[in-house]
């Protein structure tokens, strides 16, 4: 029961929160939001906190677990620079076992190559490999003087379990670039182009073949669009098959459309790689090549060790670019740092581990990538900003604070609130999947406080771009 003194109270203590919310610029441009007829039957939350207190200043359903998309890159980015440290590389050995014969050249034992999970070996980003791996492999081959190789060529990827794909990714993105798993070996982000030649609008197109090349099966379903109708074609596809089903459309008025898709198995395909690149050097080579899930237990000769860029580059890429890829190796790499094996369960386990002891609950947190990509994952606006909060006060803020993308001017935000004061202020990471819309991050307002957010829209029925556009005019009133 209610007593007359405590309902009044209740009453009161509403009506005085609300309007103090409503002083706020951000208040009343989320409350245009939120009452928008084309968001009415969407979920949203959004919370503010100031950061130096971690006073909440707004909330509106900030318990409320939602769907982040690729927001969650945060809490992978920012569990990785506490856990691994900034200074982190990712380790990538080549080595041998048995013993050379010094008479014959022969190799009595396997050449390995021993991945720890690098996102970045042998990526576009970074001009090193592979044609830095060819020449140093070449070159340590010549100097070990080895002629022939009684076994094999292996790649050891058991830092991490052979499954790659994390639970809950959707079937129609997989096989696409985006949705790739992450491997203990990768290889130039596990990314191939698949090249297509369309014909007459609504005509059939027709495969002309993938860079590099592989051995793929495509079942071709894919149309042809109308003129500037852009890229809308899907690969269907697992890891560890062969069979890829395309489907969608590409546009019509050119003579090649590329469209990029993910290795079903990198860590084979590098094997083969080295493979033909040392007989190519008339090395002659007993065995086949192989990927083994189990750890090496002889005695390894470690010919060479190639390093990943730091961690703090890798973090800037990842949420920056949103690259999908280097978020699920880190969350493996965090469950292989703390319980000697990379997967999705371990990573995360870590990660609540971690948090716990710095007062932020994850307790009710549905976490099952490290990407965002997954539409099972569920957390809460509050968890955000009390993430974000705490990190602050971590001596590693200014390397997790830069890492983000800045509004106006780069990565996933230098198009957003161009010409506001939010511009080349507010750094936040965005998110964008099917039905969902998402911005966390820190800005300044006009009085110079530093403000934590975080504002997430799932299951609306309008286009992206309006939810979008709705989101930018909050995000300008935060720093106002």
């Amino acid at each position: 029961m209610i007593y007359p003194f405590n309902k009044f109270l209740t009453i009161t203590i509403i009506v005085i929160t609300s309007a103090c919310y409503a002083q706020l610029p951000y208040s009343v441009a989320f409350e245009r939001c939120r009452t928008d007829p084309l968001l009415l039957s969407s979920h949203l939350a959004f919370q503010v906190r100031e950061v130096v207190s971690g006073n909440v200043t707004y909330d509106w359903n900030g318990n409320k677990n939602m769907v982040p998309a690729s927001t969650l890159k945060l809490i992978t980015t920012a569990s990785a620079v506490g856990i691994l440290g900034a200074d982190f590389k990712f380790e990538t050995q080549l080595a041998y076992t048995g013993t050379i014969d010094s008479i014959s050249g022969t190799l009595n034992g396997n050449l390995y190559l021993l991945g720890n999970g690098d996102p970045t070996w042998g990526s576009f980003r970074y001009k090193t490999l592979p044609q830095f791996f060819d020449s140093i492999l070449v070159s340590q081959i010549k100097k070990l003087k080895i002629k022939k190789i009684n076994g094999a060529i292996v790649v050891d990827a058991s830092a991490f379990d052979q499954n790659p794909i994390p639970d809950y990714y959707s079937w129609s993105d997989m096989g696409n670039y985006y949705g790739t798993g992450a491997y203990a070996l990768n290889v130039h982000e596990n990314l191939y182009y698949l090249d297509l030649q369309p014909n007459g609008v609504n005509d059939s197109t027709v495969v002309l073949g993938t860079r590099p090349s592989l051995s793929l099966d495509f079942a071709n379903k894919i149309k042809t669009g109308q003129i500037g109708s852009g890229d809308n074609a899907f690969i269907y596809g697992g890891p560890f098959d062969n069979f890829r089903y395309l489907q969608g459309t590409i546009p019509a008025g050119k003579s090649i459309f590329t469209i990029k898709g993910a290795l079903p198995n990198p860590p084979l395909y590098m094997a083969n790689y080295i493979h033909q690149l040392i007989i190519n050097q008339q090395v002659k080579i007993d065995k086949m090549p192989f990927v083994t899930y189990e750890p090496i237990t002889q005695k390894k000769n470690i010919i060479y060790q190639f390093y990943s860029p730091s961690l703090k580059e890798i973090i800037t890429q990842t949420n920056h670019k949103s690259i999908n890829l280097y978020a699920e190796a880190l969350l493996k790499t965090i469950g292989y740092r703390v319980y000697r094996l990379g997967t999705i369960n371990n990573g995360v386990k870590a990660i609540k581990a971690y948090w716990g002891k710095k007062n932020v609950d994850f307790n009710n947190v549905n976490l099952y990538d490290g990407s965002g990509l997954s539409p099972a994952n569920g957390i809460s606006a509050r968890v955000f900003t009390n993430m974000i909060h705490k990190m602050y006060n971590d001596k590693k803020f200014n390397i997790f604070f830069e890492s983000l993308p800045v509004a106006a001017q780069s990565g996933t935000l230098s198009n957003l609130c161009k010409g506001t004061l939010a511009s080349n202020n507010l750094r936040a990471k965005s998110g964008n999947i099917n039905n969902v819309t998402a911005y966390t991050g820190y800005v300044k307002n006009k009085a110079g406080v530093l403000l934590c957010f975080s504002i997430i829209a799932n299951q609306y029925s309008c286009d992206n771009s309006y939810v979008i556009k709705q989101f930018e005019k909050v995000l300008n009133a935060l720093a106002e």
